[in-house]
């Protein structure tokens, strides 16, 4: 089951919607790989290690610091950056509602879905249903992870689109780009090279079908992982040593105990036996005395 990476409220006006944030990306499509030691395929492994001392130190010790200069290396702590932006932990507050088509898709860093939380559901329907027919997208602030990122709120479909927008400071601009602009303007493009140009794009036109688009490089890969894995040698483990889990244990000790208890019952039996019989013989004797 999914689980949301954010939960909080979204505004705009005197409005108050509880909402949940889902990723849109499936990572379970990706391809992973691991380093490994090319002489026996065994995993890389990487340990934390203190600069000063050389030694490891355990997840629970680690933080995060801010390197000032060269000698000062500020420690920060989680709390501690929360309090900076200028923006509520929990609240996606809508400033303003832009044109949605104004919003350039290289402005956009990355995509979330946005969901109701319980009791948001009205809320969530109104705001939806005003943008999609608008053609607008809400402009807001939300802090993620520490981290204040500039929003655009959009409607797809039934659902609602949160975009993380790049802030225009950390965009590269087209004219730092090294564009050969000289050659470029030197280019002599006739009209009939234009035409042409233009007919061939409006006969390649189609509607965009998303649905249409598959990964092939993935089903590739696991093909030829297939195949890889049928033409390895088996593995050849090493001997394990052989253990006892608790049940089979106790299980073991029930047995022990049970035959344990059945030869003591079995040496009383005949021991039983024979005290019978040298009572008797006793009380024979005595009566024969006696007599």
């Amino acid at each position: 089951m999914m689980r949301p990476v954010w939960k909080g409220n979204i505004t705009f006006g005197l409005v108050n919607i509880p909402v949940e944030l889902f990723p849109v990306e499936n990572k379970s499509t990706h391809v992973h790989f691991h380093q490994i030691d090319r002489r026996d395929n065994a995993r890389i492994r990487y340990k934390r290690v203190n600069a000063e001392t050389g030694k490891e130190v355990p997840w629970e010790e680690i933080g995060k610091g801010y390197e000032y200069d060269r000698d000062h290396v500020i420690p920060v702590k989680e709390n501690e950056l929360e309090k900076i932006p200028d923006v509520e932990a929990k609240t996606i507050n809508i400033e303003s509602f832009v044109d949605q088509k104004n919003i350039q898709p290289v402005c956009i860093y990355r995509a979330y879905y946005l969901v109701p939380d319980e009791g948001g559901e009205k809320g969530y329907i109104l705001l939806r249903d005003s943008i999609a027919k608008t053609g607008t997208a809400g402009i807001a602030k939300i802090l993620l992870s520490t981290t204040e990122y500039l929003a655009a709120v959009a409607a797809m479909d039934n659902v609602m689109v949160v975009y993380l927008l790049y802030y225009e400071s950390g965009l590269r601009k087209p004219q730092d780009l090294p564009l050969p602009q000289e050659k470029m303007q030197k280019q002599k493009i006739s009209a009939k090279e234009r035409d042409i140009a233009i007919r061939l794009v409006q006969a390649m036109k189609t509607s965009w079908k998303y649905q249409h688009y598959k990964d092939a490089f993935l089903k590739k890969f696991q093909d030829w992982l297939e195949r890889k894995m049928r033409h390895l040698p088996p593995k050849k483990l090493k001997k394990a040593e052989v253990t006892v889990s608790p049940v089979t244990d106790f299980v073991a000790l029930i047995r022990r105990s049970l035959d344990r208890k059945n030869m003591k019952n079995s040496s009383k039996k005949p021991l039983a036996q024979a005290t019978g019989r040298k009572k008797a013989s006793r009380l024979s004797r005595g009566a024969t005395r006696t007599g």
